[in-house]
């Protein structure tokens, strides 16, 4: 007798030491799968899929008694009906929200003001301000869940049949149309952007390139004849040989406001933006340079042209599908503004006049409106004009929040991010 009442208690000892073990185990599936159907519920909410998610929403509320899991599953649900447009449950489910969540706040700037007139009068009410009681149940609450339970049991046929069925959208003839993108929080009729590119000249460099080197080459020639004109006397210019290269390379950064006249769902924009365009060519080389009187110059040059400009823009998209998760889209634009920057040369070489020899070099730095005021200058720089065309892709985020990524002509070509918000 004894020894049973000792095994007993050995049997209790080990039953409450597992019970230990496996509880927090336990509560911790729970709580992972109660994650889960919060994540997918915010999935189908995404795509519009509101029947779907309100059910998964509710099957969250009775899996547990957690605060913050049961205040995300009711304000999901209450959304979810207020995007079918079910007041009634709206204004249920925003009752129990406040019950175990009293304190919970929304922003104005990502959620459609009739929701939030909802939302605020519900709130005064459970705080005592106003007593009115709401149905717990209208037609279209119970038309969405017949919806539900025909929506089950066609995916419990296609299962006994061996196949499945990819998660599509539920939706129920008789259901009501849901509210547009822009209460669904995917953005309103205006956006604002701050972007960045890298952009060249090549090979759109190709078209002008040898006009541009002979140019810069004149320039050189023409301060290099004035030096040694200086140092020996006038000398007239006859043949000349130089052989430059050219590079180029710059970037873009701009700050941009966009309208939508048809809000969320139109794939139409005009935008305008302030730019600030840098350039910089750069052309080095040798020339040689030879005089009337027989003498020469041989010397190895570098030039450059540094342009800083600040341009307004407007630009014309057309988005190819804004309903898309991931959106192609086409922009033209022009820019119009002063150019404002400076160039300069430097060089380096020989002067050579029957057998005499001397080293030469030199260099200068002036601003296009001090080149342009010069004499017999080649250089006439003073207004920009920019030309865009390119290809994007538009991802959306979150809740108004856009990455876009495009390329194309920008006067050169351009490579080009952006971060958007729309509201």
């Amino acid at each position: 007798m004894i020894k049973e009442i000792s095994q007993f208690f050995k049997l209790k000892f080990v039953f409450r030491l597992l019970l230990l073990i496996l509880f927090p185990l336990i509560c911790l599936a729970q709580e992972n799968k109660v994650e889960a159907l919060l994540s997918q519920a915010d999935v189908f909410y995404i795509q519009g899929n509101y029947v779907a998610a309100r059910h998964l929403y509710l099957e969250v509320s009775g899996l547990t008694d957690r605060k913050i899991y049961l205040s995300r599953a009711f304000f999901g649900a209450a959304l979810c009906s207020f995007n079918l447009g079910d007041k009634g449950m709206t204004k249920n489910y925003l009752q129990k929200l406040f019950s175990i969540d009293p304190q919970k706040e929304i922003s104005a700037l990502f959620y459609p003001q009739s929701f939030l007139e909802i939302f605020q009068k519900v709130k005064r009410e459970a705080m005592g301000n106003e007593k009115k009681d709401y149905p717990l149940k209208s037609a279209e609450s119970e038309k969405a869940e017949q919806a539900i339970k025909s929506a089950q049991d066609k995916e419990k046929r296609v299962e006994s049949l061996g196949a499945k069925e990819p998660a599509e959208r539920i939706e129920d003839k008789n259901q009501e149309p849901r509210l547009s993108m822009k209460n669904s929080f995917f953005g309103g009729y205006w956006e604002i952007e701050i972007h960045y590119g890298r952009w060249g000249l090549q090979p759109a460099l190709a078209l002008f390139e040898k006009n541009l080197k002979k140019r810069i080459g004149s320039e050189v020639r023409q301060e290099l004849t004035r030096f040694l004109s200086s140092r020996y006397g006038v000398l007239e210019p006859s043949a000349y040989e130089q052989k430059l290269s050219l590079e180029a390379e710059g970037w873009n950064e701009g700050l941009g406001v966009r309208y939508f006249s048809l809000g969320a769902e139109g794939s139409f924009s005009l935008g305008f933006s302030l730019e600030r365009t840098h350039l910089r060519l750069k052309s080095f080389g040798t020339i040689h340079q030879t005089y009337g009187n027989g003498s020469k110059a041989e010397v190895e040059a570098e030039a450059f042209i540094q342009a800083d400009s600040f341009c307004g823009h407007v630009s014309f998209r057309w988005d190819f599908n804004p309903r898309w998760q991931l959106s192609p889209y086409f922009i033209f634009g022009l820019g119009f503004g002063p150019l404002n920057g400076k160039m300069g040369y430097s060089y380096t070489g020989i002067y050579s006049y029957l057998g005499f020899q001397d080293y030469i070099h030199d260099s200068k730095d002036k601003t296009f409106k001090e080149w342009q005021e010069e004499e017999e200058s080649h250089i006439s720089l003073q207004k920009m004009i920019l030309l865009q065309a390119c290809l994007g892709l538009r991802i959306r985020a979150f809740r108004g929040l856009n990455f876009l990524l495009e390329a194309g002509i920008w006067d050169g070509f351009l490579g080009r991010g952006s971060l958007a918000f729309r509201f």
